[in-house]
């Protein structure tokens, strides 16, 4: 057997010739083998590649995770496989958590013509036990403000959930819009939108974000406040039906005049400042003062004036004819209207000499002792004027009659009744 081995030195066309020299067993040999000889460069060394395998997040059991990785410069995809099957698996690039325990994860790149394959990378990832899951928390926006002008401010309210967490605002329109806790400030003309959010615990979710919209209106030039002004009125004696009266009254320093009107015509009206009394009763008197740009107008007041019949000077004189020893003299009031009052009002004094009269506002005169009604007179009696003590109120008395005169009795009861005989009754005055 012969074995040749030729060794290229270029590209071309090549023969090799087999010669066997003659011998004396052997005559001459002689091969021409024709060869093309190609010559080819020797392969290039590959390069290598790496894998950057980023730290898988730990799943719960149940829970799914995509897996990355960035590979060389091959182009292949990085695979992913699971070595441990039971705990965790791997399809394409999501791992599926199985249950507690170590998950090992490899990654491979397969190399090419030009690129050794990368070397494997694993991570071990720990699986915990599946959360328990929380109770869902809402939030609940309060009335929507009003819309607010620039410049002005506003207090925005909310509800939150069972998990205590404060609520946040936040404006996702600044230029709108700004909200320090929950105070929203406007600052230009448009639509604010708050954002509302809760944190939730251990116990409960975060709560799903509430959008909150304000209109923000051109902010209207502030009105300088008006000084309020007040109405003071001069007290009004009363008035007799058919006299006049003059109304006085203070009021602010807007400088504008007092108006008077009449609240009550049936008993009164006003022309001016001139009061003219119709009828008896309550006359209601109305002040009003308008204002001006630095005062506002006043608050009316009103002022009640008793309208009353014609006032005269209450003054009688009673005439005793003969001479009275240890008599009673009694006066009895019969009031003209149920508004002098009733039995058993408040009696009021006056003086007559030595005797002490006693009058009342109500039907006849009801006495329960002798110091409390008359006096007895101690001698003969000429004319005396009856003079009122300075803390009697004659108003009630007025349009009623007095009836003086004498009786006899060993009781006040007695004389009084003593005195109610017509051949008793010695004047008669009418209080006007």
């Amino acid at each position: 057997m012969l074995i040749i081995y030729p060794w290229a030195v270029s590209s071309g066309d090549c023969t090799i010739t087999i010669l066997r020299p003659a011998s004396d067993l052997f005559e001459e040999f002689r091969l021409d083998w024709p060869l093309k000889v190609i010559m080819k460069s020797a392969p290039a060394a590959k390069s290598n590649q790496d894998i950057v395998f980023p730290v898988i997040s730990a799943p719960s059991v149940g829970q799914n995770v995509t897996l990355s990785a960035t590979g060389g410069s091959s182009g292949n995809a990085v695979t992913f496989s699971s070595k441990t099957p039971a705990v965790c698996t791997v399809e394409g690039t999501v791992l599926s958590a199985l249950t507690e325990g170590e998950c090992i994860v490899t990654a491979d790149q397969a190399g090419n013509d030009k690129f050794n394959a990368a070397p494997q990378k694993t991570q071990t990832v720990t699986i915990v036990a599946a959360a328990l899951a929380k109770t869902p928390q809402t939030i609940t926006l309060g009335t929507a403000p009003e819309p607010i002008s620039v410049g002005a401010n506003v207090t925005l309210s909310a509800t939150g959930g069972d998990s205590g967490n404060a609520l946040t605002f936040a404006s996702q329109t600044p230029e709108i819009c700004t909200v320090e806790g929950s105070v929203l400030t406007a600052k230009a003309v448009g639509s604010c939108v708050v954002e509302v959010n809760q944190k939730g615990n251990d116990q409960y979710g975060d709560a799903p974000a509430q959008l909150l919209t304000v209109t923000i209106k051109e902010a209207v030039a502030a009105v300088a406040a008006k000084t309020e002004q007040t109405i003071t009125f001069a007290p009004l004696s009363p008035v007799a039906v058919g006299s006049t009266a003059t109304l006085a009254a203070i009021g602010g320093d807007s400088g504008n005049p007092l108006r008077f009107s009449a609240l009550t015509p049936d008993t009164c009206t006003v022309n001016g400042t001139t009061l003219t009394a119709v009828a008896e009763g309550k006359c209601s008197v109305a002040a009003d003062q308008d204002g001006n740009d630095t005062f506002s107008p006043a608050t009316q007041k009103t002022l009640d004036v008793s309208i009353v019949k014609e006032i005269t000077t209450f003054s009688v004189t009673v005439n005793v004819l003969g001479e009275l020893t240890a008599q009673t003299i009694i006066a009895k009031i019969n009031p003209a209207s149920s508004e002098a009052g009733k039995n058993g009002s408040e009696f009021l004094a006056a003086q007559l000499g030595d005797m002490t009269f006693l009058y009342g506002a109500g039907g006849w005169v009801q006495y329960s002792g002798a110091d409390s009604v008359v006096a007895l007179s101690s001698g003969a009696l000429a004319s005396h004027e009856l003079t009122l003590l300075d803390n009697v109120d004659m108003t009630p008395l007025l349009g009623a009659q007095i009836f003086v005169g004498y009786g006899l009795g060993d009781s006040l009861a007695e004389a009084y009744s003593e005195m109610q005989k017509a051949s008793r009754m010695m004047s008669v005055y009418k209080v006007e």
